[in-house]
């Protein structure tokens, strides 16, 4: 079958390629249920439709669903790069998305996260579930341990994540997380301030 995009299947010589090639990558984590708020899908796509506007590339989790395939669409729909990077075992529980520029499959959920944190240059989290939050755990735990320097910009439209702050209040309260977590990112309304704080009018 013929496929509208670059497929590879992931290997060292992948990531090197993709960190010598000096991209401006945006890795984006989000939902991927249908059934959420158009809200959301909406705050998805702006982000989409910004990452292409700055000619930047987008780095999401190669999913069709969500607001995954939102962002990606827009993305693509404006003219953007998209590298999908895609775990092999979610054949059967997500659709993987074949309007997108390059395709990375991967073996697994841990290898995804890796090859995404490994290639951005900075992460933008929108609205998600507990793989979004496995995500931004990850990526807030490596800038406290010296794994990355890379800008995390929270959108929480309409005050989703709110929850998220009074969580990190309380761990810190309670003395199991220093009070350094607050500085490792930042939260914003929309995607418009997150690309601000970026550095992209």
């Amino acid at each position: 079958m013929f496929l509208p995009f670059n497929i590879y299947e992931h290997s060292v010589n992948i990531k090197d390629k993709l960190l010598r090639s000096n991209m401006k990558n945006i890795a984006v984590f989000c939902g991927a249920h249908e059934i959420v708020d158009p809200k959301y899908k909406a705050v998805a796509t702006r982000c989409g439709e910004l990452i292409a506007r700055h000619g930047l590339t987008l780095i999401y989790g190669g999913s069709n669903a969500g607001l995954m395939a939102r962002v990606s669409d827009a993305t693509v729909d404006n003219g953007g790069k998209v590298i999908g990077i895609y775990p092999s075992i979610l054949n059967d529980k997500e659709p993987f998305s074949e309007k997108i520029t390059t395709a990375i499959i991967v073996d697994n959920m841990s290898v995804r996260k890796d090859v995404m944190i490994t290639n951005a240059d900075a992460f933008v989290i929108l609205p998600g579930g507990v793989g979004t939050l496995d995500e931004l755990f990850e990526i807030i735990t490596l800038k406290i341990l010296g794994g990355h320097n890379k800008p995390i910009i929270i959108v929480n439209t309409d005050g989703y994540w709110n929850k998220l702050g009074e969580l990190c209040e309380s761990m810190v309260n309670e003395k199991f997380v220093d009070s350094i977590v607050f500085e490792t990112y930042r939260m914003v309304a929309t995607p418009e301030e997150a690309f601000k704080r970026l550095g992209f009018e």
